[in-house]
C-alpha cells in the first residue's frame, strides 16, 4: 500500500479546493468575489485590527488557548445564571 503524506497532499490540492469553496459560496449567497486586490495599506490596517481584537479577547479571558488548534470562546451574553437552591 502506498503511503501518502497528508500535508503534502493538502498543499497540492489547496487551490482546487479553495476555488471549489468559493464557487459553492457564490452560488449560495449570489455574491461575486472581490475582483480587485486589496491595497497594501488596507491589508496592513486589517491585519492590525485583527491582531488587536485577538489580543483583547485573550486578555479579557473571552478567548482561551487550550492547545495546538484548540480554543474555547466564552460568550458572556449566553452564559446562564446559576440558580441557588
Amino acid at each position: 500500500m502506498k503511503r501518502v503524506n497528508y500535508d503534502m497532499y493538502r498543499k497540492s490540492r489547496r487551490s482546487e479546493v479553495l476555488a471549489g469553496r468559493v464557487e459553492i459560496m457564490n452560488k449560495i449567497s449570489g455574491r461575486v468575489p472581490r475582483q480587485r486586490p486589496r491595497d497594501p495599506e488596507e491589508q496592513a490596517m486589517l491585519g492590525r485590527l485583527i491582531r488587536a481584537r485577538y489580543e483583547r479577547l485573550l486578555e479579557s479571558g473571552e478567548l482561551v488557548f487550550l492547545g495546538p488548534r484548540r480554543w474555547r470562546w466564552h460568550f458572556p451574553e449566553f452564559q446562564q445564571e446559576k440558580i441557588d437552591a
